[in-house]
């Protein structure tokens, strides 16, 4: 279950972001912790801003 979401999240982000090609470079324990901190940020940012 989660790994699904991962890769719909990854697939999202890539999509959604302008440095998809910088991304794609960083090794995967950046690219995780890049993720987490969008996942709390997103909690904690205005719902305007909000991709739901």
């Amino acid at each position: 279950m989660s790994r699904i979401f991962y890769s719909l999240f990854i697939k999202a982000a890539l999509a959604l972001s302008p440095i998809k090609e910088y991304f794609i470079k960083l090794p995967i324990f950046f690219q995780i912790g890049l993720l987490s901190i969008f996942v709390v940020s997103s909690h904690h940012l205005p719902t305007s801003f909000s991709f739901a």
